[in-house]
Protein backbone atom coordinates (compact mmCIF):
# COMPACT_ATOMS: atom_id res chain seq x y z
CA UNK A 1 0.00 0.00 0.00
CA UNK A 2 2.69 2.43 0.85
CA UNK A 3 3.96 1.96 -2.48
CA UNK A 4 0.79 2.31 -4.31
CA UNK A 5 0.58 5.78 -2.59
CA UNK A 6 4.05 6.59 -2.94
CA UNK A 7 3.28 5.89 -7.03
CA UNK A 8 0.04 8.02 -6.98
CA UNK A 9 1.68 11.10 -5.40
CA UNK A 10 4.45 10.78 -7.58
CA UNK A 11 1.79 11.28 -10.23
CA UNK A 12 -0.07 13.68 -8.96
CA UNK A 13 2.83 15.95 -9.04
CA UNK A 14 3.49 15.94 -12.83
CA UNK A 15 1.78 17.90 -15.06
CA UNK A 16 -1.19 16.70 -16.39
CA UNK A 17 -1.08 15.66 -20.36
CA UNK A 18 -3.75 16.29 -23.01
CA UNK A 19 -4.13 13.94 -25.15
CA UNK A 20 -2.82 14.03 -28.36
CA UNK A 21 -4.80 15.41 -31.26
CA UNK A 22 -5.24 12.63 -34.30
CA UNK A 23 -5.73 13.22 -37.37
CA UNK A 24 -8.08 10.15 -38.98
CA UNK A 25 -7.70 11.67 -42.56
CA UNK A 26 -3.65 11.67 -42.24
CA UNK A 27 -4.09 8.17 -40.10
CA UNK A 28 -5.54 6.67 -42.88
CA UNK A 29 -2.79 8.19 -45.10
CA UNK A 30 0.16 6.50 -43.36
CA UNK A 31 -1.87 3.32 -43.12
CA UNK A 32 -3.37 2.98 -46.43
CA UNK A 33 -1.57 4.98 -48.41
CA UNK A 34 -3.06 8.06 -50.23
CA UNK A 35 -5.24 8.23 -52.96
CA UNK A 36 -4.73 9.83 -56.12
CA UNK A 37 -7.88 10.69 -57.31
CA UNK A 38 -8.36 13.26 -54.29
CA UNK A 39 -5.04 14.64 -54.74
CA UNK A 40 -6.32 18.16 -56.03
CA UNK A 41 -8.98 18.26 -53.62
CA UNK A 42 -6.31 18.21 -51.19
CA UNK A 43 -4.38 20.64 -52.45
CA UNK A 44 -7.76 22.62 -52.81
CA UNK A 45 -8.15 22.24 -49.15
CA UNK A 46 -5.52 23.17 -47.80
CA UNK A 47 -4.68 26.64 -49.56
CA UNK A 48 -7.67 27.18 -47.97
CA UNK A 49 -6.85 25.73 -44.86
CA UNK A 50 -5.41 28.43 -41.82
CA UNK A 51 -2.35 28.33 -40.72
CA UNK A 52 -2.64 27.57 -37.94
CA UNK A 53 -5.63 25.80 -35.49
CA UNK A 54 -5.34 25.88 -31.61
CA UNK A 55 -7.28 23.09 -30.11
CA UNK A 56 -7.78 25.62 -26.79
CA UNK A 57 -10.29 27.79 -28.88
CA UNK A 58 -13.07 24.86 -28.07
CA UNK A 59 -12.88 25.09 -24.72
CA UNK A 60 -13.51 28.71 -24.76
CA UNK A 61 -16.55 30.16 -23.03
CA UNK A 62 -17.40 33.76 -23.32
CA UNK A 63 -20.48 35.38 -21.37
CA UNK A 64 -22.08 38.38 -24.00
CA UNK A 65 -23.20 40.03 -21.02
CA UNK A 66 -19.66 40.45 -19.18
CA UNK A 67 -19.03 44.06 -21.22
CA UNK A 68 -21.33 46.50 -22.59
CA UNK A 69 -19.46 46.58 -26.71
CA UNK A 70 -20.09 42.19 -26.45
CA UNK A 71 -23.61 42.85 -26.32
CA UNK A 72 -23.52 43.97 -30.29
CA UNK A 73 -22.72 40.30 -31.20
CA UNK A 74 -25.81 39.36 -30.09
CA UNK A 75 -28.63 38.01 -32.24
CA UNK A 76 -31.41 37.63 -30.33
CA UNK A 77 -31.97 38.68 -26.43
CA UNK A 78 -31.45 35.23 -25.06
CA UNK A 79 -28.51 34.76 -26.17
CA UNK A 80 -25.66 34.72 -23.05
CA UNK A 81 -22.80 32.49 -23.49
CA UNK A 82 -20.57 32.14 -26.81
CA UNK A 83 -18.30 28.84 -27.35
CA UNK A 84 -14.73 29.80 -29.67
CA UNK A 85 -15.93 28.69 -32.86
CA UNK A 86 -19.47 30.63 -32.53
CA UNK A 87 -17.47 34.01 -31.11
CA UNK A 88 -15.09 33.44 -33.92
CA UNK A 89 -17.94 33.50 -36.68
CA UNK A 90 -19.84 36.91 -35.29
CA UNK A 91 -16.67 38.58 -35.07
CA UNK A 92 -16.08 37.89 -38.53
CA UNK A 93 -18.95 38.64 -39.83
CA UNK A 94 -19.17 42.07 -37.66
CA UNK A 95 -16.03 42.90 -39.13
CA UNK A 96 -17.71 42.62 -42.53
CA UNK A 97 -20.60 44.89 -41.66
CA UNK A 98 -18.66 47.69 -40.26
CA UNK A 99 -15.66 47.31 -42.46
CA UNK A 100 -16.77 45.98 -45.61
CA UNK A 101 -14.39 42.79 -47.39
CA UNK A 102 -10.87 43.17 -46.78
CA UNK A 103 -9.26 41.93 -50.29
CA UNK A 104 -6.17 40.96 -48.67
CA UNK A 105 -7.60 38.51 -45.77
CA UNK A 106 -8.97 36.67 -49.37
CA UNK A 107 -7.35 33.98 -51.45
CA UNK A 108 -7.39 35.51 -55.37
CA UNK A 109 -5.53 34.24 -57.98
CA UNK A 110 -4.89 37.58 -59.42
CA UNK A 111 -1.97 39.23 -58.46
CA UNK A 112 -2.27 42.86 -57.42
CA UNK A 113 -0.53 46.16 -59.55
CA UNK A 114 2.27 45.96 -57.45
CA UNK A 115 2.72 42.42 -58.12
CA UNK A 116 2.17 42.99 -61.74
CA UNK A 117 3.86 46.13 -62.66
CA UNK A 118 7.60 44.14 -60.68
CA UNK A 119 6.49 41.36 -63.09
CA UNK A 120 5.84 43.44 -66.36
CA UNK A 121 7.95 46.81 -67.11
CA UNK A 122 5.42 47.80 -69.45
CA UNK A 123 2.80 50.25 -68.47
CA UNK A 124 -0.14 48.36 -70.48
CA UNK A 125 -1.12 45.35 -71.49
CA UNK A 126 -3.23 44.00 -74.74
CA UNK A 127 -6.54 44.55 -73.26
CA UNK A 128 -5.75 48.74 -72.58
CA UNK A 129 -5.70 48.26 -69.11
CA UNK A 130 -3.15 50.83 -67.35
CA UNK A 131 -1.28 49.18 -64.61
CA UNK A 132 -0.31 51.46 -61.38
CA UNK A 133 1.32 51.37 -58.66
CA UNK A 134 0.46 53.71 -55.40
CA UNK A 135 3.64 55.68 -54.19
CA UNK A 136 3.44 57.56 -51.07
CA UNK A 137 1.77 61.24 -51.35
CA UNK A 138 3.95 63.65 -53.16
CA UNK A 139 3.71 66.62 -50.08
CA UNK A 140 3.26 63.80 -46.99
CA UNK A 141 6.21 65.76 -45.20
CA UNK A 142 4.51 68.94 -45.67
CA UNK A 143 0.92 68.86 -46.50
CA UNK A 144 -0.87 72.11 -47.62
CA UNK A 145 -3.02 74.32 -45.26
CA UNK A 146 -5.70 74.86 -47.97
CA UNK A 147 -6.64 73.47 -51.18
CA UNK A 148 -3.97 73.05 -53.91
CA UNK A 149 -4.77 75.03 -57.23
CA UNK A 150 -1.42 73.87 -58.59
CA UNK A 151 0.97 71.29 -59.09
CA UNK A 152 3.80 70.78 -61.37
CA UNK A 153 7.06 68.63 -62.02
CA UNK A 154 10.23 70.33 -62.87
CA UNK A 155 11.12 69.08 -66.60
CA UNK A 156 15.15 67.84 -65.86
CA UNK A 157 14.83 67.20 -62.09
CA UNK A 158 13.04 65.26 -59.49
CA UNK A 159 11.57 68.73 -58.44
CA UNK A 160 7.60 68.93 -57.75
CA UNK A 161 6.14 72.25 -56.70
CA UNK A 162 2.62 72.77 -55.42
CA UNK A 163 0.62 75.81 -54.51
CA UNK A 164 -2.61 76.86 -53.58
CA UNK A 165 -5.17 79.63 -51.46
CA UNK A 166 -2.59 79.76 -48.64
CA UNK A 167 -0.35 82.15 -50.62
CA UNK A 168 2.52 79.25 -50.18
CA UNK A 169 4.81 77.63 -52.80
CA UNK A 170 6.12 73.96 -51.24
CA UNK A 171 8.90 72.10 -52.98
CA UNK A 172 9.51 68.47 -52.75
CA UNK A 173 11.76 65.61 -53.82
CA UNK A 174 9.97 63.22 -55.56
CA UNK A 175 11.32 59.81 -54.76
CA UNK A 176 8.54 57.64 -54.79
CA UNK A 177 9.37 56.75 -50.80
CA UNK A 178 10.79 59.32 -48.96
CA UNK A 179 9.72 62.81 -50.86
CA UNK A 180 11.50 65.14 -48.71
CA UNK A 181 11.02 68.41 -48.91
CA UNK A 182 12.77 71.22 -50.61
CA UNK A 183 11.92 74.93 -49.44
CA UNK A 184 8.60 76.86 -49.33
CA UNK A 185 8.15 80.06 -50.36
CA UNK A 186 5.30 82.04 -49.00
CA UNK A 187 3.55 85.26 -51.37
CA UNK A 188 2.18 87.26 -48.67
CA UNK A 189 -0.53 89.37 -51.30
CA UNK A 190 -0.95 86.30 -53.51
CA UNK A 191 -3.53 83.54 -53.34
CA UNK A 192 -2.26 81.04 -55.92
CA UNK A 193 -4.14 79.92 -58.89
CA UNK A 194 -1.85 79.05 -61.59
CA UNK A 195 1.58 77.84 -61.71
CA UNK A 196 4.17 76.51 -63.89
CA UNK A 197 7.97 75.83 -64.36
CA UNK A 198 9.89 77.82 -67.20
CA UNK A 199 11.28 75.54 -69.45
CA UNK A 200 15.39 74.94 -69.27
CA UNK A 201 15.66 77.04 -66.13
CA UNK A 202 14.59 76.78 -62.05
CA UNK A 203 11.80 79.89 -62.62
CA UNK A 204 8.68 78.97 -61.30
CA UNK A 205 5.65 81.47 -62.97
CA UNK A 206 3.07 81.80 -60.77
CA UNK A 207 -0.16 84.10 -60.69
CA UNK A 208 -3.47 84.79 -59.19
CA UNK A 209 -7.18 87.20 -59.09
CA UNK A 210 -4.61 89.62 -59.15
CA UNK A 211 -3.19 92.25 -61.66
CA UNK A 212 0.40 90.94 -61.19
CA UNK A 213 1.77 87.83 -61.01
CA UNK A 214 5.64 86.27 -59.55
CA UNK A 215 8.67 84.98 -61.29
CA UNK A 216 10.15 83.05 -58.34
CA UNK A 217 13.97 82.08 -58.81
CA UNK A 218 14.74 78.49 -56.46
CA UNK A 219 18.53 78.65 -56.94
CA UNK A 220 18.09 82.21 -55.46
CA UNK A 221 15.35 82.25 -53.72
CA UNK A 222 14.29 85.43 -55.40
CA UNK A 223 10.47 86.16 -55.84
CA UNK A 224 10.03 89.08 -58.47
CA UNK A 225 6.94 90.75 -59.23
CA UNK A 226 5.66 91.75 -62.86
CA UNK A 227 2.45 94.29 -62.39
CA UNK A 228 0.42 95.07 -65.30
CA UNK A 229 0.28 98.26 -67.11
CA UNK A 230 -0.43 100.98 -65.70
CA UNK A 231 -3.73 101.90 -67.96
CA UNK A 232 -4.47 98.47 -67.60
CA UNK A 233 -8.15 97.82 -66.02
CA UNK A 234 -7.68 94.06 -65.96
CA UNK A 235 -7.52 92.93 -62.01
CA UNK A 236 -7.07 89.40 -62.64
CA UNK A 237 -4.48 87.11 -64.28
CA UNK A 238 -5.20 83.45 -62.46
CA UNK A 239 -5.70 81.89 -66.16
CA UNK A 240 -2.20 81.73 -68.28
CA UNK A 241 -0.41 79.75 -70.57
CA UNK A 242 3.62 79.47 -70.79
CA UNK A 243 4.88 78.43 -73.94
CA UNK A 244 6.84 75.02 -74.47
CA UNK A 245 10.26 76.98 -75.24
CA UNK A 246 9.94 79.44 -72.05
CA UNK A 247 9.84 82.68 -73.51
CA UNK A 248 6.13 83.55 -74.28
CA UNK A 249 3.13 83.81 -71.39
CA UNK A 250 -0.25 84.16 -72.47
CA UNK A 251 -2.92 85.44 -70.49
CA UNK A 252 -7.03 86.02 -70.01
CA UNK A 253 -8.31 89.10 -69.98
CA UNK A 254 -11.80 90.73 -70.15
CA UNK A 255 -13.08 91.27 -73.40
CA UNK A 256 -12.18 88.18 -75.47
CA UNK A 257 -8.43 90.16 -75.11
CA UNK A 258 -4.84 88.20 -75.00
CA UNK A 259 -2.47 89.52 -72.89
CA UNK A 260 1.43 88.73 -73.79
CA UNK A 261 4.52 89.12 -71.98
CA UNK A 262 8.29 88.19 -72.12
CA UNK A 263 8.63 85.39 -69.77
CA UNK A 264 12.50 85.68 -70.24
CA UNK A 265 12.68 89.56 -69.28
CA UNK A 266 9.37 89.87 -67.34
CA UNK A 267 8.19 92.61 -69.94
CA UNK A 268 4.33 93.07 -71.46
CA UNK A 269 4.29 92.92 -75.15
CA UNK A 270 2.64 95.67 -77.27
CA UNK A 271 0.32 93.66 -79.11
CA UNK A 272 -2.63 92.12 -77.64
CA UNK A 273 -5.07 89.14 -79.23
CA UNK A 274 -8.80 89.50 -79.48
CA UNK A 275 -10.92 86.59 -79.66
CA UNK A 276 -15.06 86.97 -80.90
CA UNK A 277 -16.50 86.10 -77.42
CA UNK A 278 -14.82 85.84 -73.71
CA UNK A 279 -11.07 83.98 -73.46
CA UNK A 280 -11.36 81.30 -70.96
CA UNK A 281 -8.54 79.05 -72.11
CA UNK A 282 -5.22 79.27 -74.12
CA UNK A 283 -2.65 77.27 -75.05
CA UNK A 284 0.56 77.56 -77.15
CA UNK A 285 1.34 75.38 -80.02
CA UNK A 286 4.38 72.01 -79.50
CA UNK A 287 6.66 74.57 -81.08
CA UNK A 288 5.89 77.60 -79.44
CA UNK A 289 4.34 79.61 -82.79
CA UNK A 290 1.18 79.10 -82.80
CA UNK A 291 -1.42 80.17 -79.60
CA UNK A 292 -4.86 78.67 -79.46
CA UNK A 293 -8.12 80.06 -77.50
CA UNK A 294 -11.49 79.68 -77.07
CA UNK A 295 -13.90 80.73 -74.56
CA UNK A 296 -17.74 81.30 -74.00
CA UNK A 297 -18.75 81.46 -77.52
CA UNK A 298 -17.44 77.47 -78.41
CA UNK A 299 -14.83 79.09 -81.24
CA UNK A 300 -11.36 78.08 -81.15
CA UNK A 301 -9.03 81.00 -82.15
CA UNK A 302 -5.70 80.14 -84.14
CA UNK A 303 -2.96 82.84 -84.08
CA UNK A 304 0.69 83.24 -86.04
CA UNK A 305 2.51 84.98 -82.75
CA UNK A 306 5.75 85.50 -85.33
CA UNK A 307 2.77 87.62 -87.44
CA UNK A 308 -0.04 88.26 -84.69
CA UNK A 309 -2.48 87.53 -87.80
CA UNK A 310 -5.55 84.74 -87.38
CA UNK A 311 -4.93 81.79 -89.26
CA UNK A 312 -8.37 80.29 -88.65
CA UNK A 313 -11.16 79.74 -86.22
CA UNK A 314 -13.90 77.70 -86.23
CA UNK A 315 -17.10 76.62 -83.74
CA UNK A 316 -16.42 73.65 -81.61
CA UNK A 317 -19.19 70.63 -82.02
CA UNK A 318 -21.67 70.88 -79.44
CA UNK A 319 -21.14 74.38 -79.05
CA UNK A 320 -20.89 74.24 -75.67
CA UNK A 321 -18.29 76.39 -73.79
CA UNK A 322 -15.30 76.06 -73.76
CA UNK A 323 -13.46 75.33 -70.11
CA UNK A 324 -9.56 74.32 -70.98
CA UNK A 325 -7.54 73.43 -74.12
CA UNK A 326 -4.29 71.22 -74.36
CA UNK A 327 -2.09 71.31 -77.98
CA UNK A 328 -0.28 67.56 -77.28
CA UNK A 329 1.85 66.84 -80.24
CA UNK A 330 -0.49 67.18 -83.75
CA UNK A 331 -3.68 67.25 -82.16
CA UNK A 332 -5.80 70.00 -80.48
CA UNK A 333 -7.74 68.87 -77.09
CA UNK A 334 -10.98 71.31 -76.48
CA UNK A 335 -12.42 70.93 -72.86
CA UNK A 336 -15.91 71.95 -72.65
CA UNK A 337 -18.43 72.61 -70.07
CA UNK A 338 -21.09 69.49 -71.29
CA UNK A 339 -17.55 67.40 -70.19
CA UNK A 340 -16.81 66.46 -73.30
CA UNK A 341 -13.28 66.27 -74.87
CA UNK A 342 -12.62 66.86 -78.98
CA UNK A 343 -9.63 66.29 -80.19
CA UNK A 344 -8.48 67.88 -83.42
CA UNK A 345 -5.86 67.56 -86.03
CA UNK A 346 -3.68 70.74 -85.40
CA UNK A 347 -2.96 70.94 -89.43
CA UNK A 348 -6.25 72.91 -89.91
CA UNK A 349 -6.64 74.43 -93.68
CA UNK A 350 -6.65 77.78 -93.57
CA UNK A 351 -8.72 78.25 -96.96
CA UNK A 352 -11.43 76.45 -95.14
CA UNK A 353 -11.50 77.23 -91.12
CA UNK A 354 -13.31 80.74 -91.68
CA UNK A 355 -16.22 78.64 -93.54
CA UNK A 356 -18.91 77.33 -90.98
CA UNK A 357 -20.08 75.11 -93.74
CA UNK A 358 -16.61 73.34 -93.50
CA UNK A 359 -15.65 73.54 -90.15
CA UNK A 360 -13.05 70.55 -89.20
CA UNK A 361 -14.92 67.79 -87.06
CA UNK A 362 -12.80 66.12 -84.67
CA UNK A 363 -11.24 62.95 -84.55
CA UNK A 364 -12.63 61.82 -81.22
CA UNK A 365 -15.33 63.33 -78.40
CA UNK A 366 -14.46 61.94 -75.40
CA UNK A 367 -18.05 62.47 -73.66
CA UNK A 368 -16.29 60.31 -70.06
CA UNK A 369 -16.63 62.99 -67.77
CA UNK A 370 -20.36 64.66 -67.36
CA UNK A 371 -19.20 68.21 -65.89
CA UNK A 372 -16.59 71.22 -66.63
CA UNK A 373 -13.48 70.04 -67.79
CA UNK A 374 -11.04 72.06 -66.05
CA UNK A 375 -7.44 70.21 -66.65
CA UNK A 376 -5.62 68.28 -69.73
CA UNK A 377 -2.20 67.28 -69.66
CA UNK A 378 -0.35 65.26 -71.63
CA UNK A 379 2.97 63.19 -71.31
CA UNK A 380 4.33 61.14 -74.74
CA UNK A 381 1.80 58.53 -74.88
CA UNK A 382 -0.99 59.11 -72.31
CA UNK A 383 -3.33 62.57 -71.88
CA UNK A 384 -5.37 62.93 -68.89
CA UNK A 385 -8.83 64.58 -68.58
CA UNK A 386 -10.06 66.19 -65.27
CA UNK A 387 -13.08 68.02 -63.47
CA UNK A 388 -12.83 69.61 -60.40
CA UNK A 389 -16.34 70.34 -60.26
CA UNK A 390 -17.27 66.44 -58.86
CA UNK A 391 -15.74 63.64 -56.94
CA UNK A 392 -13.33 61.07 -58.69
CA UNK A 393 -14.25 63.32 -62.17
CA UNK A 394 -10.56 62.20 -63.73
CA UNK A 395 -10.12 59.81 -66.95
CA UNK A 396 -6.45 58.92 -69.10
CA UNK A 397 -6.90 58.19 -72.59
CA UNK A 398 -4.05 56.42 -74.79
CA UNK A 399 -2.52 58.89 -77.53
CA UNK A 400 -2.84 56.17 -80.12
CA UNK A 401 -4.56 56.14 -83.35
CA UNK A 402 -7.76 55.53 -81.64
CA UNK A 403 -7.44 57.40 -78.27
CA UNK A 404 -9.13 54.71 -76.06
CA UNK A 405 -9.97 55.66 -72.85
CA UNK A 406 -7.94 53.46 -70.33
CA UNK A 407 -11.46 50.76 -68.58
CA UNK A 408 -9.47 50.28 -65.24
CA UNK A 409 -8.35 53.42 -63.47
CA UNK A 410 -9.06 55.12 -62.12
CA UNK A 411 -11.01 53.28 -59.83
CA UNK A 412 -13.09 54.14 -56.46
CA UNK A 413 -10.18 53.68 -54.46
CA UNK A 414 -8.11 55.56 -56.24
Amino acid sequence: MADLAAWNDSDDDEPRRKKPHVDEAVLEREVFGADESDAESNNISNEDAPAWQDDDDEDIRVDLRSASRLKKLRQAPTDRVLKGAALEERLRARFKATKGPQDWATSSKKPNALAQAAQDDESDDDDGDLRVARETDANVRAPSKSAISGVAFHASTDLLVTGGLDKTLRFFRIDGEVNGTAGACHLADLPIRSLAWRAQTDICIVSGRRPFYYAYDVASEKATKVRLPPKSKDKSLERFALSGDGASLAFTAHDGRILLADASRGQWRSSELKASGTTRAVCFSHDSTKLYASGGDARVHVWDLRSSRCLATWADEGSSPTSALLCCGSRLFVGSESGVVNAYSTTVPRTASFSTEQAPSPEKAVSSLTTPVSTLACSETLCLLASKWARDAMRVVRLGSDLRVVPNWPTART
